[in-house]
């Protein structure tokens, strides 16, 4: 069990090393999980009040989650923006593989972008996640074009990203 109520942002800044906005993670309760193969994370009975802003990657409780993951009880209630991949509750899902389960989520919070590429209100890139009993309440808004005309928005996965697999959508309000 984890709770955040604090805001985070964070912005792409010019340092001499890195300003590429695919590495910035920003999370309610973490920014980026990874792992090897064959591990399985785990996040279970965790909140996320705060406001969470960032010009990369943006999720109430996990900006990314990459490998394998089986994740329940999740709830978010604050405002998430980014300008990549945004979601309620995490802002990718992790990508190229199976293994992933989301169940029993929540988001009720805003999630807004200006630029995105994906945004949902449970997973902005969904990366062929599993999602069961999961239900998004709040504000999807995307007010801004990309120069590529590229927004994949949806109340529940921005981007299902199942060109490669098939993920599983299962009881979703």
């Amino acid at each position: 069990d984890c709770h955040n109520s604090g805001n985070i942002s964070a912005i792409e800044v010019e340092n001499g090393y890195d300003t590429y906005p695919y590495h910035i993670y920003t999370g309610g309760i973490i920014g980026r999980v990874m792992g090897a193969f064959g591990n399985i994370h785990e996040m279970h009975r965790c909140t996320n009040s705060g406001d969470i802003s960032s010009t990369g990657m943006s999720g109430g409780l996990a900006g990314v989650i990459d490998g394998f993951y089986a994740c329940s009880d999740l709830d978010n209630t604050g405002t998430i923006s980014g300008e990549l991949y945004v979601g309620g509750i995490f802002g990718r899902g992790g990508y190229y593989s199976d293994g992933k389960l989301l169940e029993a989520c929540t988001n009720a919070g805003r999630v807004f972008s200006n630029l995105a590429i994906a945004i949902g209100g449970i997973i902005g890139d969904g990366g062929y996640a599993e999602i069961i009993n999961c239900v998004n309440k709040g504000e999807i808004e995307v007010t801004g074009k990309r120069s590529d005309n590229t927004c994949y928005t949806g109340g529940i996965i921005g981007n299902p990203y199942c060109n490669m697999g098939s993920p599983s959508v299962i009881n979703l309000t």
